[in-house]
Order: structure tokens, then sequence, then C-alpha cells
């Protein structure tokens, strides 16, 4: 059973779905196949805000901790 809060963010330019759950995890699904492709774990505390930047190259999440993550979604490196 996935941990999930119902959280998500679609990216129509590249097919895209982001999801952030209560376990501090964010997942990056394929919308057309409705498979995750990506999980990025770097947060500390649960995540309460993601998005993709305008150009759909990065992912910011914010979590309770008083950091913003920047994230490639193609490498999954960490700015």
């Amino acid at each position: 059973k996935e941990n999930f809060d119902g959280s998500l963010v679609y990216l129509a330019a590249a097919q895209s779905i982001s999801s952030r759950a209560a376990d501090t995890t964010v997942g990056l699904w394929d919308a057309d196949e409705l498979v995750c492709v990506r999980t990025f774990s770097r947060c500390t505390h649960p995540v309460l805000g993601l998005n993709f930047s305008y150009d759909g190259q990065m992912l910011v999440t914010a979590s309770e901790d008083p950091h913003v993550n920047l994230t490639f979604v193609d490498t999954g490196d960490v700015v």
C-alpha cells in the first residue's frame, strides 16, 4: 500500500505527473502509462508543496523544514 495523500501536479508538455506523499517522498509519473518512473526522497520532513519549473526541467519541493529543493527531472540531481 502506498502512503499517498493526493497532492498532484501535471506537466502537459512532458506528459508527466508529480506527486507528494506523507512519507517525505516525491514521485514522478508517466501520465500516458500511469507508472512511476522516478522517486525523489531527499526531504527529511513531509513535503508540503511541489511544482514544476516553467520549462519543466526542474521539480521544486518544499517541506516542513526551512529548505526548498530544486531537482532536475531527467537526472534526479539536486541543485
